[in-house]
């Protein structure tokens, strides 16, 4: 986390194209409460959503199984392996070399149905059914986060049980995380969470999707907003008092979905950001003191849970831990009328018809918009498509 100097909000821009839509959460509470019912129809959206993707985010996972290839004669074994969307991004030599394993026996069937030749079995990563040294590599993507905090640091003890020296564990991680656990230290540390409601959270390298402020300050302005009838108290008072609550009283299911919903509605961001505003530079007058924003990457947030996991287990060495991006262009076909820029970046996504003021990549030169003006149109007749993926790798002692 980086703290930001003392300042009075002002409701900054928000990029209306940006679509942080709450579908990537929501599938991985499903995944961890149990719900077989919604778990597939989650699952799809996620897979819906990651579609235009596809070919870009490919490149990355291809690249980096490549670059820390499982040694020969070995199994790859996949956890938490859902309805196959790692799979569809592997080549085929590592794509023969894998089983996949999941605790639903809903989602390994329709993985199944959709890759008849697939090895797949049913299996926790808490207990995996391997010999010891067995397995060549473990794969994951988007899975550390949503296992349990208490259960992690025993999921990196069985990773390292059937894992020879010289074996990794590989996490991709190309969507947003859950919130739950650290929103649960933030109440512990009297921090109150709120969405990026004052900047485009793709104009940092990690998507800056949380700032924080301090509780005891959110108290005194909701009580001057209420003294002076100001109307912020009233249009968010059921989120604040959900985050106003110290442990143990704090129930972190009730405050994530709050969120959830506030961070996925671009109407009551755009008007948080406003009341928020006004309502701080008000109070400021009467001799409330102005905010200290922190910002908070949760896609951060989850690397560093990683490193220090498997630091700590004792039986790995990191070796790597990074966002890393990718760029394709392709044609756009004559019937289309207009050029488009796309991104997705652990769960930000942006859809454009002109360059953003940064993007993921470096472009070449020629394509670079310069800082001080207004990002470039496209090039015509091409179509930029990004994705940033946070990479994990730690391989065993």
């Amino acid at each position: 986390m980086k703290k930001r100097r003392a300042a009075t909000i002002a409701g900054g821009p928000i990029d209306k194209r940006s679509k942080r839509a709450a579908a990537d959460r929501a599938a991985a509470d499903i995944w961890t409460s149990g719900d077989d019912a919604q778990l597939l129809p989650a699952l799809e959206l996620l897979q819906r959503r990651r579609e235009p993707y596809g070919e870009v985010i490919a490149g990355i996972v291809t690249d980096i199984l490549a670059r820390f290839s499982p040694p020969s004669g070995k199994p790859i074994v996949e956890i938490g392996a859902g309805i196959g969307q790692l799979r569809s991004w592997m080549s085929g030599p590592h794509r023969a070399a894998t089983i996949h394993t999941d605790p639903a026996l809903p989602a390994l069937q329709a993985l199944r149905s959709a890759n008849p030749h697939a090895r797949a079995m049913a299996a926790s990563a808490l207990a995996l059914p391997f010999a010891n040294g067995a397995c060549g590599a473990v794969l994951a993507l988007c899975v550390f986060d949503a296992i349990a905090e208490a259960d992690q640091p025993a999921v990196a003890r069985e990773l390292a049980r059937v894992l020879p020296p010289g074996g990794r564990f590989i996490h991709f991680l190309d969507m947003a995380t859950l919130l739950d656990a650290p929103f649960r230290k933030l109440a512990a540390a009297g921090m109150v969470p709120l969405p990026n409601v004052f900047s485009d959270p793709g104009d940092e390298e990690w998507p800056l999707d949380i700032y924080l402020v301090k509780r005891e300050w959110l108290a005194g302005l909701l009580d001057f907003a209420v003294r002076t009838g100001h109307p912020l108290a009233a249009a968010f008072g059921p989120f604040f008092a959900a985050f106003l609550k110290a442990p143990p009283a704090f129930d972190v299911r009730v405050a994530t979905d709050l969120f959830k919903a506030l961070a996925s509605d671009g109407a009551r961001r755009q008007a948080l950001a406003t009341l928020l505003g006004s309502a701080s530079r008000l109070a400021a007058q009467w001799g409330h003191p102005p905010v200290e924003l922190v910002a908070f990457h949760s896609g951060r947030y989850l690397a560093s849970v990683l490193q220090t996991t498997f630091a700590n287990d004792g039986a790995f060495d990191v070796r790597m831990c990074e966002l890393r991006t990718h760029l394709i262009r392709t044609t756009v076909p004559a019937s289309d009328s207009s050029p488009l820029y796309r991104s997705l970046c652990l769960g930000h996504q942006r859809v454009m018809e002109r360059l953003p003021a940064r993007m993921l990549t470096s472009p070449p030169p020629e394509e670079t918009p310069a800082a001080s003006v207004t990002p470039q149109t496209l090039t015509a007749r091409t179509n930029m498509t990004e994705a940033g993926v946070l990479i994990f790798v730690a391989e065993r002692k």
